[in-house]
């Protein structure tokens, strides 16, 4: 600190006891610039250059903000250019998805699926995909390179379960091979004679013929699995289960020579016109069609008067 006096400031204060000073601050002389306050100054530029150059690189790269958005900011657009430029380029993958949900064009869809390396992604291409040629391609297909083996069969079975064509999914049937994809292939099924070829498939595993056979719904396609003798008895048993008719139920219950599915198919008659017909047939071959048929009016004629 630095006191000056002023009593020189009138000659009469000289006199005077008594003095008033005035105290001054002393401005500190500048310090010289260090080495470590320049290479902190020289980081910012250098920051400040990277954030430029980051800005005109994503500018001529095409990415704006909106590449950026989320969900519920995805334009209501039926625009397939814009959308498939969200559904390759947004950050974030639930806008990718629902950008991939909203197109339509099968060509633009088949190809994300090949280019894109997400499993989500393609999940959601299946899921748009309706060309019935791609999805059987996707199906047919074997080749993981480049993708877990584990996924591709998620592909490949979420591609069957969209497929309609019946040519089609027997195609995959017969060439696939594999009992996960061959359930797929049943549930797209509705081809009678197809689930019955399946049915009767001596190499097949038999929960798979058996899913078939429960896919039936042609009551004599299943009276001839029940009347094919190289059939399978389990085969023939679940084509028992599937029947309902009481026509058909009737047929094989006076022309089958198995003692056990004449007597199985009375059992499962409610008709009792055609129970009491039956009973008044007599089949010379063994069978007791007739003992059979008035064993089950009597259950039947008893829960009557029962319930």
């Amino acid at each position: 600190m630095v006191r000056a006096v002023v009593a020189d400031l009138k000659p009469e204060w000289k006199d005077q006891k008594s003095f008033y000073f005035v105290t001054l601050k002393e401005e500190p002389a500048p310090e010289p610039a260090s080495g470590k306050t320049e290479v902190i100054g020289l980081f910012k530029i250098i920051i400040g250059g990277l954030a430029c150059l980051t800005i005109i690189v994503l500018v001529l790269l095409g990415i704006h903000a909106n590449d950026y958005l989320k969900v519920e900011q995805l334009p209501e657009t039926t625009d397939q250019t814009l959308l498939v430029k969200y559904a390759l380029k947004a950050k974030h993958l639930e806008v990718r998805c629902a950008a991939v949900a909203k197109l339509t064009d099968q060509a633009l869809l088949e190809k994300i699926f090949q280019e894109n390396v997400d499993n989500a992604h393609r999940r959601a291409v299946i899921v748009g995909l309706t060309n019935q040629a791609a999805l059987a391609k996707i199906a047919l297909t074997t080749d993981y390179t480049g993708i877990a083996e584990c996924d591709y069969e998620v592909y490949r079975a979420d591609a069957i379960k969209k497929l309609t064509d019946q040519d089609l999914l027997m195609n995959i049937y017969q060439k696939n091979g594999y009992k996960y994809f061959n359930f797929a292939v049943i549930e797209g099924l509705t081809n009678q004679a197809a689930l019955a070829k399946i049915a009767l498939a001596g190499d097949e595993d038999y929960s798979v013929r058996q899913a078939a056979i429960k896919k039936i719904t042609d009551q004599v396609m299943l009276m001839n699995l029940i009347k094919d003798e190289t059939a399978d008895t389990n085969v023939r048993g679940a084509a028992f289960d599937c029947i309902t008719d009481q026509a058909v139920l009737a047929k094989i219950a006076l022309d089958s020579t198995c003692k056990v599915y004449c007597a199985y198919a009375i059992r499962k008659l409610t008709d009792q016109a055609v129970l009491a017909k039956i009973a008044q047939e007599d089949r010379q071959d063994g069978c007791r069609t007739a003992e059979e048929a008035k064993d089950r009016l009597h259950t039947l004629t008893f829960n009557q008067i029962r319930y």
